[in-house]
């Protein structure tokens, strides 16, 4: 048995030509924290409604991890979210991500995106 067999989010996979996205698992939370605190956005523009990325270096990768595992402990089918490990040409340029969190009365669900500035 396989952590994909256990939590499959772990082995959803998308990709088209040499972008490549794969279920984020705790081997990649030190390549994607990396990514983020070497800069993922210019200083006058945050693309988040959460400020996470402006943390400062030394505690960006604790927070990250925390997130990542609170993602995959509360990981529910009324309440998931679904972070998937960007690869372009096989280098990890950041996380793609989409949550739901489903009742009677409401369905929201949202779509961001991290990874290298241009």
């Amino acid at each position: 048995m396989t952590l994909d067999d256990i939590f499959p989010a772990f082995g959803v996979e998308i990709w088209g030509g040499p972008l490549r996205l794969r279920g984020l698992g705790t081997e990649d939370i030190p390549a994607v924290t990396e990514v983020a605190v070497r800069g993922i956005h210019g200083p006058d523009f945050l693309p988040f409604l959460y400020p996470w990325s402006e943390a400062a270096p030394d505690e960006l990768p604790i927070g990250a991890a925390r997130f990542y595992w609170d993602s995959f402990a509360s990981f529910t089918p009324q309440r998931w979210h679904l972070n998937l490990v960007a690869r372009w040409e096989d280098q990890v340029v950041g996380v793609q991500d989409v949550f739901a969190r489903t009742d009677f009365r409401k369905r929201l669900i949202h779509f961001t995106a991290r990874g290298t500035r241009s």
